[in-house]
Parts: C-alpha cells; structure tokens; sequence
C-alpha cells in the first residue's frame, strides 16, 4: 500500500482531477459535489465529501487496478458504489487503463478494504507497487516440459501472470518454452520456474535478457543433491490408493479436488482422471489412510471409495487373459511379462483365465503388460475384482438414469401426442371445427 499526500497524485499522470477541484472551490467558496471535465472514456470524479468530514492534510490517494470492467456501466458502478462507502472522499475509474485513483481517510478506512468494496462487486481489485513503473523490466525464457494442449498454456499463464512481480507472460506451446516479463527486485526468474514445477510441469531458467544461463543453473541443481536424493528416499516411504471418485463434471471439479486433498494431513500427492472417475494418492501411512482420505472428498460433495491400496513403489493390476489351453501357456506367459522392467511378481491362474500382477508404476503399467500378452497371441483385458466395479468406465449408471427419464417421459408424452395429432388430423380432414372441441364434456368442462 503506497499511502502519500494529496499533491503527490500529480505524479499520477491526473492533474484535472485536484486543479479543477481547486478551482471549483475558489470559484465558488463551497465543497459541493464536482464532476472532472468528461475524457474520451467518460470517466469521472465524485467528491461528495465536505471538508469537515475529514478532506484535508489527512487524505491518502491510492491507485488501484480494477480488472474486469467492460463498458461505462461497470465505471459508473463502481464509482457510485466505492464513494458511498465510509472514508472514501472521491474515486476516479478510468476504464482504459483498468484502474481507480482514489481519496481517502487512512483513519477510517484502508486500502486493503477499498480493495475488498471493489471485489464485492464482481470485479477484481488490487494494490500494484507504484515505484514498479520506474523499475526496469527484465525478460526471462523458461523452458517448460509436460504441456499437451492449450489448456495446459492457459493454465500456467493464468497462474503466473497472477504472481508478485510479473508483468506479462506468454507460453509458447510449439517450443515448450515460456516467454516472462518481471521486475527483479520482487520476483526471480528460479522463483517463476519453481512456481510452473508446483503446477505438475518441469521447468528451468534458459535465458535472462537475452544471457544464457544454463551454467549458473546447473550449478545450482548440483548444489542440491542431498535434498533431492533425500526427497526421492522420502517418496520411496510413501504409499499409493486409487479413489473411485463421482459427480465429476468439469475441470474445476478436479481443481478444487486436488487442492483439497493436497491440504488433508499426510497427503503428498494426487492425480484426478476426468473420464476415468478416479484419482490416485500417495500418502503418508503413518499419518493417514485411505479411508481419511475418502471420508475428505466425500464431505467436499463428490462420493468417494477406495478401488485399490498399494504399498511403497509399487502397484497391482488383475487382468482377464483368453486363449489359454495349457500350463505351457502360463509358463509363457509369466516368463515374458517378467521380462519386462518394473514387473515385482506375475502369476497366472489357468482355471478362472486371470492374472494377477506386481509392479513399479515408475517403470511400467498395466497397458504396457497388457500389450505383451497381446503379442503372444493371448487376449488381455482389465479384470475388475467386484465384477461391477467398472461399470462406470462405461458410464452404466448414467446411461440407466437417462434410460428411466426417457421412459417415464415417454410413457405421459405418448399419449399425450396421440390425442393432440387425432384431433388435428380430425380438424384438417373437416369433420370438427375448433369450436366444437370447446370442452371434453359438454357442460362440465
């Protein structure tokens, strides 16, 4: 919050507002309510407060940036609004440049709460660093791994374009790289990377004005091998739960569920599927259980059930497996998929065609097993345990809850259009005239 004297706003680049105040005053000897001359926006400054009110040595002027607004409508709002307020002598929105300058009684009110009044209209209110104008704006480069689409760019700009010190970003989806202009004596260019990582994204710092830096870099990584090394021991301790989670319906959903879940005591780390319905956790066994977890979601409003608990590091996946006729098929079968890199434990149950397999979820999973069984000429598919359990990969519950509405609908509607068709093939064909269908029972209805 910058807090300064009433001349100082001069430097504001808005000296019609105090001059024609001024002169409004020593024209007229009153403090009436002024209205600054009308500029190509039509923006305007409310002074309603007479002096004795407080207007003087004491008022504190305050620029603030106000995004969203629109059209005028949202400039007259706001000015209406924010000067009724108590403490608040004037506010002048410029729409243009998406900000207010406003006048006000630090004794009565901050800037924090002025912020707050704006915000509780709708729009988006905050206190950027006045001497940020005059500070030197530095470019960075910031190479970004992991983006599959623009929602993933919209994301991350949408994030670190929100951050302290960052005056614009532009994320580059081609390249993978991720274009940041900031001021450094608020935010560094390691800081913004760290901020993408947290996204779920690796990211480092390729250049700074222009200046390489991949050295300076590198030497800061292999100052922290102990506490990667340390990290990496830490999540070798943790264990894994996949959560079947429902009522789902967008990416906020996923949002407020991995944000939840990332603040429950004992939770590392969550992936939440969309179109699967489910989400797996690791989790700290000493601290919590999956069972905690699923209560969590579920009081957040989207039910939840444990599908599988694993230990450290590793998985399991139950597979049905067609086209055995022998053990020699068994035996081919687990000698392969123990070949492959990751696999714990692979056995094969000849009698009920099932298959029951351990693994590292680092180094493989359950579609790379499958895939070889395929090539040995066997068919391979997900076995679930409850032999119901997977029903809502395939949505069945809301293909029945669709099913039932279409019929309920269907068994009122029907009959519904055959008397209304009759009765217009009846009227086309000549045989009834609308007056006569007045009622059903004549002298009754």
């Amino acid at each position: 919050m910058f807090l300064f004297g009433k001349n100082t706003s001069d430097t504001l680049g808005f000296e019609p507002l105090l001059n024609h105040q001024k002169s409004h005053e020593n024209e007229h000897g009153d403090h009436s309510t002024t209205y600054a001359p009308q500029s190509g926006d039509y923006t305007r400054t409310l002074i309603d407060r007479p002096e004795e009110n407080g207007v003087g040595d004491g008022t504190g002027t305050i620029k603030v940036k106000i995004d969203g607004m629109t059209c005028q409508s949202c400039v007259r709002s706001i000015e209406e609004n924010v000067v009724k307020q108590p403490g608040i002598y004037s506010i002048k929105v410029n729409l243009e440049g998406k900000h207010g300058i406003v006048q006000y009684d630090p004794k009565t009110v901050t800037a924090d709460q002025i912020c707050e009044y704006i915000d509780d209209m709708g729009f988006e209110a905050s206190l950027p660093m006045l001497s940020s104008d005059n500070q030197e704006i530095n470019k960075c480069v910031i190479d970004i791994k992991g983006m599959t689409c623009n929602s993933c760019v919209q994301s991350i700009e949408g994030m670190i374009s929100t951050k302290v010190g960052v005056k614009s970003i532009k994320v580059d989806l081609n390249k993978a790289e991720g274009y940041i202009e900031f001021l450094p004596n608020e935010v560094t260019p390691e800081e913004l990377a760290e901020q993408i990582e947290d996204m779920g994204f690796e990211a480092y710092v390729k250049s700074v004005n222009g200046k390489n830096i991949a050295n300076g870099y590198v030497e800061k990584n292999k100052s922290q091998p102990s506490t990667s090394g340390a990290k990496a021991d830490e999540d070798l301790k943790l264990e894994k739960c996949n959560i079947h989670i429902k009522g789902m319906t967008c990416g906020s959903c996923v949002a407020a569920i991995e944000k939840h879940v990332q603040k429950l005591p004992g939770c590392r780390k969550i992936l939440v599927s969309l179109l699967a319905a489910r989400a797996e956790v690791h989790y700290d066994a000493s601290i919590t259980n999956p069972a905690n977890i699923v209560a969590s979601v579920t009081d957040l409003g989207f039910p939840a059930s444990v599908l599988q608990q694993s230990g450290a590091g590793e998985a399991e996946v139950d597979l049905q497996i067609r086209g055995m006729t022998c053990a020699s098929c068994v035996n081919k079968i687990e000698s392969n998929v123990g070949k492959i890199p990751g696999i714990k434990d692979a056995k094969v149950a000849l009698t009920t065609q099932r298959g029951k397999f351990r693994f590292d979820p680092e180094l493989t999973g359950p579609r790379h097993i499958i895939e070889t069984i395929k090539r040995l000429g066997f068919d391979a598919e997900l076995f679930s345990r409850d032999g119901g359990g997977g029903d809502y990969l395939q949505q069945k519950e809301e293909i029945r809850k669709w099913k039932r509405s279409f019929l309920f609908s269907l068994a009122f509607g029907g009959p519904c259009m055959a008397v209304m068709l009759y009765f217009m093939i009846v009227m086309t064909a000549g045989h009834m005239s609308h007056e006569d269908m007045c009622c059903i029972v004549p002298g009754e209805i």
